[in-house]
């Protein structure tokens, strides 16, 4: 029995504790929002969905660690015209930090509000304090944001560059056959 209440406990000591993932929302209001913010575990981050007809801007505003929202770090403007026309869909809220949303409809009155707090993801998109990469939707200069998250996107792209030039050009295989003696054949 005693082995057994041993090897129980020595078992649950090593199984990890499901993540427990903090979020705290303090505000969410209005007609375009279709659901509360829930947590999507392969992506790991929080989403809130909307209502694609309803919004044509979302501002989105992120606050870093500041739990009164009034120093923003960063802010957002996203609208329709930034993706052709498309919809917009949904938010994603992939730091912990505070963060601040409102929604726009077509004559540019409030739809939708959020205000709430992200805590305890794991690995999160961006240093935690705040959110200077990946951020939401298309921002000025035209890299694309949290509808489409890439934190890091332009460091991806240098490493590829760089990938990319270390490969050598292919050789010269009537050459390297000539330095071996050895006659090529096709099949």
């Amino acid at each position: 029995m005693k082995k057994s209440i041993f090897l129980l406990l020595l078992i649950m000591l090593f199984i990890p504790v499901s993540n427990a993932y903090a979020l705290e929302v303090f505000v969410q209001e209005g007609e375009a929002y279709k659901s509360e913010v829930y947590y999507d575990a392969q992506e790991n981050f929080y989403i809130a969905d909307f209502y694609p007809a309803t919004v044509y801007t979302a501002k989105k505003i992120s606050y870093g660690n500041d739990s009164t929202f009034t120093d923003p770090q960063t802010t957002v403007n996203i609208s329709r015209n930034d993706y052709s026309g498309d919809y917009l869909t949904a938010t994603e809220f992939t730091c912990n930090v505070y963060y601040e949303e409102f929604l726009y409809g077509k004559n540019g009155e409030e739809v939708g509000h959020i205000r709430l707090h992200v805590d305890d993801l794991v690995n999160p998109a961006c240093d935690s304090g705040s959110e200077s990469d990946g951020e939401s939707g298309k921002g000025s200069d035209g890299n694309c944001g949290c509808i489409f998250n890439t934190p890091g996107w332009d460091d991806y792209m240098n490493e590829i560059e760089q990938i990319k030039n270390a490969i050598p050009s292919p050789p010269d295989w009537d050459k390297v056959a000539a330095k071996m003696r050895i006659p090529l054949y096709l099949r």
